[in-house]
């Protein structure tokens, strides 16, 4: 897949595969030096667009597991999903500037083909 060629349309903002891809790499190191480890759960808890989809990206090539909270979601509900989920950095929109402003990772970390990408947690209706 050419670099150049568009990857993300979000209203007026497009991003090209390679701009995507640095994106990431940029969340995946600020979360490396926050102290994120490959394996852990990061809690995701953006808008819908353009930097939810970085951010989980970011958060995959962290070799993390996502973990989305959305943003609506009262503040007992989110707790307990930290807790269970083992949560200890959630990415929100105060975070997600400061991820993008770290220098890029030269590649993705290494995870086994066994390792979670994300949890889902559900309000628990089946309809």
């Amino acid at each position: 897949m050419s670099a150049e060629r568009l990857a993300l349309i979000d209203g007026e903002s497009r991003l090209s595969y390679g701009q995507l891809r640095e994106a990431a790499l940029r969340v995946a190191a600020g979360l490396l030096a926050q102290g994120v480890k490959p394996g852990e759960a990061v809690g995701v808890c953006l808008p819908r667009g353009s930097d939810a989809v970085i951010a989980l990206f970011g958060v995959l090539a962290a070799g993390a597991c996502y973990v989305p909270i959305g943003i609506a979601q009262p503040t007992a509900r989110r707790k307990r999903i930290e807790q269970r989920a083992a949560i200890r950095y959630t990415l929100d929109t105060q975070q997600l500037p400061q991820l993008l402003a770290q220098a890029p990772l030269s590649a993705p970390v290494d995870v086994s083909v066994d390792s979670p990408a994300y949890v889902i947690f559900t309000s628990g209706s089946t309809g």
